[in-house]
C-alpha cells in the first residue's frame, strides 16, 4: 500500500496536520511503505518550508569552488517528525589530489543560532555515480553564524582535508541538535535545475551515527526521488596543492575592533608564496581599499583599523598570495567582523529594567572623525525613537528616570548618539532588546 502525498512545497503550517496523518497510517499499516511520490520507508515524510530567494555566490566562478546551486534559495527540508538526517552533495573535480579548506551553506530562521551541525567529507572513487560506498575522510562540528536564510556560513576547517580520487568528493552536514518534533528545515535546497547530485540519509531512530557513515539504513537517495528535485545548497573551496595557497588566521570574523586601534593580521602562506597584498572591505566585499601600496613579506602586518563616522558590521579582510617573479595564486578572505565607534555598554540587550527607576546609562567611545561636542541617548518603546536625554561633552554616562508607558511595551530599545559641534552624527550604537516592566499600582480588596 503507498499514499502518495501530492505537495512539491509544504508550508510550516501545515505541519500538525501531516504529522497526525502520518502516526495514522503509520499505526494501521507497521510494515508497510509510505512514499512522497516515490516509495521511501514508512518513518519518513519531508517536509518542506518555501522560501524562494536569490543569494549571492560565495566566490567568483573560478576553479577551485565547487558548486551545484544556482544562487537561489527554493525550499528548506527536514523530517516531518523531525530528528537527525545527512544531505550531500556529490563532486567531480576535474583533477587530483585536490585540497579542501572552507565548506559553506545557508540556513533559514527555523534553524537555532546555537544549534550543533557536523560537516562530513567523503570520497568515492569506482566512479559508477553511487555513493552509497563513499569513506569518510574528514568530519568536523560547527554552529551556525547566521540564519537569516540570506547570508552565507563559511566554515573555514581545522585541516586541509586531501583528497587523492580519482572519483567523487561527497561534502554533506548533518544536523545534529535534530530531534522529535523540532521543525529545524536546516537543508536549504534550490529548485531551478536539479543535477541530480544532491543525495540524503536517515534511520528509523532518527538519529545519525557518530562519525557518519554511507548508506545510510533506512532512507538513501537523491532528494530528486522524495518529490524535491534540486541541489543542495553546500558549496566548499578547494585548491591541487597547499604550496600556492594563503589561510587567514585572524582576523577569521565576528570580532570587536575598536577604531583607530591596532590590530596584527596574521596569515598561513603555501611554500612557494613569496609575497601578499593586503585589502580590507566596508561593504561585505562589494568593493576593496588597499591596506598597503607595496608587497608585504611575511606573514603577519599591523594594521591601524580605520576611524568610522558610523560602527560598521561588514568589514573584512582579504589577503593575495603572489609568487616570486609576481604571479597571482591565490587568495583568502576573513569572515566580517566589526569596527566600533561607541558601544553603548549599559542599558544592553537582555537587561530588565522598570518604570520609574533611575538608571546609569553608560557607553565606551574609541576613535572619532571629529572631536565629540554632545551625546544624545534615545529611546525607542513603539516604532519612533525619542530623546531620553542628551549631555554636552561626551562624559560616558548620564542619569535618568524610565518613563510609565501606556500602552506598556514588552521591550524597548536605547542608542547613544554622539554629536559635532555642528550637531552631526559621528557614532551610534544600539542595543538589543531591553525587557521592560511598567510600574503597577495595586489595591487592597
Amino acid at each position: 500500500m503507498n499514499v502518495f502525498f501530492p505537495f512539491q512545497r509544504i508550508s510550516q503550517m501545515y505541519f500538525s496536520f501531516l504529522a497526525t496523518l502520518y502516526f495514522k497510517v503509520r499505526r494501521s499499516c507497521l510494515d508497510l511503505l509510505i512514499t512522497i511520490r516515490v516509495v521511501v520507508p514508512t518513518c519518513f515524510l519531508l517536509l518542506a518550508l518555501s522560501v524562494g530567494v536569490e543569494i549571492a555566490f560565495i566566490q567568483k566562478a573560478e576553479s577551485g569552488t565547487l558548486v551545484l546551486d544556482d544562487g537561489s534559495i527554493e525550499n528548506h527540508i527536514f523530517l516531518v517528525e523531525g530528528g537527525q538526517f545527512i544531505w550531500l552533495n556529490r563532486f567531480t573535480p576535474s583533477t587530483f589530489p585536490t585540497y579542501i579548506r572552507k565548506v559553506s551553506t545557508i540556513f533559514g530562521n527555523k534553524v537555532g543560532i546555537h544549534d550543533d551541525f557536523q560537516i562530513a567529507i567523503f570520497e568515492d572513487t569506482d566512479a559508477d555515480g553511487d555513493p552509497s560506498n563513499a569513506t569518510l575522510v574528514y568530519t568536523e562540528n560547527v554552529k551556525p553564524l547566521y540564519n537569516d536564510n540570506q547570508t552565507w556560513n563559511l566554515f573555514t576547517l581545522s585541516n586541509w582535508v586531501l583528497c587523492n580520487g580519482p572519483g567523487d568528493i561527497l561534502i554533506g552536514l548533518v544536523n545534529r541538535s535534530g530531534r522529535f518534533g523540532y521543525p529545524d528545515f536546516p537543508a536549504t535546497l534550490d529548485q531551478t535545475s536539479s543535477q541530480r547530485r544532491s543525495w540524503i540519509g536517515a534511520y528509523s531512530t532518527h538519529l545519525i551515527p557518530d562519525p557518519p557513515v554511507l548508506p545510510t539504513a533506512d532512507l538513501w537517495s537523491i532528494i530528486d526521488k522524495t518529490g524535491f528535485p534540486g541541489n543542495w545548497v553546500i558549496r566548499a573551496v578547494t585548491a591541487r596543492s597547499t604550496d600556492t595557497l594563503v589561510d587567514i588566521t585572524y582576523p577569521r570574523g565576528h570580532e570587536m575592533f575598536p577604531s583607530g586601534s591596532d590590530i596584527t593580521i596574521t596569515w598561513l602562506a603555501g611554500a612557494t608564496t613569496a609575497k601578499f597584498m593586503l585589502h580590507f572591505s566596508l561593504d561585505d566585499g562589494i568593493t576593496w581599499i588597499p591596506i598597503t601600496k607595496q608587497f608585504v613579506y611575511g606573514t603577519s602586518y599591523t594594521w591601524r583599523v580605520p576611524t568610522l563616522i558610523q560602527n560598521n558590521n561588514k568589514c573584512k579582510i582579504k589577503i593575495t598570495a603572489y609568487g616570486a617573479k609576481g604571479i597571482q595564486m591565490f587568495s583568502d578572505e576573513s569572515l566580517p567582523f566589526k569596527i566600533e565607534v561607541v558601544k553603548l555598554l549599559w542599558p544592553a540587550g537582555g537587561n530588565e529594567m522598570r518604570s520609574g527607576n533611575s538608571i546609569l546609562a553608560q557607553w565606551a567611545t574609541y576613535e572619532t572623525k571629529r572631536p565629540v561636542a554632545s551625546a544624545k541617548l534615545l529611546w525607542m518603546p513603539n516604532s519612533v525613537w525619542k530623546l531620553v536625554a542628551k549631555v554636552d561633552g561626551n562624559p560616558g554616562s548620564l542619569s535618568f528616570v524610565v518613563p510609565t508607558l501606556v500602552p506598556s511595551p514588552k521591550s524597548v530599545k536605547y542608542k547613544i548618539k554622539l554629536l559635532d559641534e555642528q550637531g552631526n552624527d559621528i557614532g551610534s550604537d544600539t542595543s538589543s532588546a531591553v525587557i521592560y516592566h511598567p510600574f503597577v499600582l495595586r489595591h487592597s480588596d
